[in-house]
């Protein structure tokens, strides 16, 4: 009997030797790892939705990387929306927290809070 690949069979190649795209895209939109499984498996449905409409114009990690970057902008602007108003309440504590932690952890900490002040676009290129 001939075994036959089944259809979705190129999709999920592309999608495993390009998985470094998701997983920088999440790294730069999600703190939290609870989020970053929940934008992983948003990213990848809208990826298998949007699969049929790719006509190879672009290559498939760039086509990939703009879905990926749309959809954790997206749950980026929902999550935080409410935060931003917070934010500035919430300065007293960010100070006793960031006095607590490693030297490493306040310059990643700075370099996260600088990244989330960019546009949407700058933060893309960042990554």
């Amino acid at each position: 009997m001939n075994s036959v690949d089944p259809p979705h069979a190129p999709f999920v190649e592309q999608l495993e030797r390009h998985r470094g795209i998701i997983v920088s895209v999440l790294n730069a939109y999600c703190a939290r790892s609870p989020d970053r499984d929940d934008v992983a498996q948003i990213i990848a449905a809208e990826l298998w939705r949007s699969y049929p409409r790719y006509d190879g114009r672009v290559r498939f990690s760039t086509w990939m990387y703009r879905i990926a970057v749309n959809v954790a902008i997206s749950h980026y602007r929902r999550e935080h929306r409410d935060e931003r108003a917070l934010a500035v309440y919430d300065s007293e504590m960010l100070a006793t927290v960031a006095t607590a932690s490693s030297e490493a952890d306040l310059a990643r900490s700075a370099l996260d809070d600088l990244i989330e002040t960019l546009d949407a676009l700058d933060r893309a290129l960042v990554i």
